[in-house]
């Protein structure tokens, strides 16, 4: 975690120059292991999960949830993840359908944190 050193806004905007030198990076490595989305890449889905992992907070229990949720949505890649997955290569295509699949984290995410004390706060 990261929170103890910055601040949750800050280390979400990490995600951004993470996500630019991921391009190139995963365009260099993917050429070089002549796999484009070789599974030894990871910086897509480290800067797809930090900006969820900031709004997770400190709790050990969100965390891993923004992360199952994540894991989730990457691995099902409902719609359009995995049409933007076939259409789009190279870097840009390695990074962006982690982004997508956090995009869903996020909202589902949110969603069952916002039901969460919705219901706990209910008479």
């Amino acid at each position: 975690m990261l929170t103890p050193f910055l601040p949750a806004l800050a280390i979400a905007f990490l995600a951004l120059p993470l996500f630019l030198a991921g391009i190139w990076a995963s365009e260099v490595t993917g050429r070089h292991l002549g796999v484009p989305d070789h599974g030894a890449i990871v910086i897509d889905e480290i800067a797809a999960f930090l900006p969820l992992a900031a709004l997770a907070s400190q709790s050990p229990w969100l965390q891993a949830l923004a992360f199952a949720l994540f894991r989730l949505f990457d691995i099902w890649k409902p719609f359009p993840i995995r049409q933007f997955e076939a259409r789009v290569k190279g870097g840009l295509g390695v990074m962006l359908d982690d982004v997508l699949a956090a995009g869903y984290a996020y909202a589902a995410f949110a969603a069952l944190v916002i039901a969460h004390h919705h219901f706990a706060s209910a008479p």
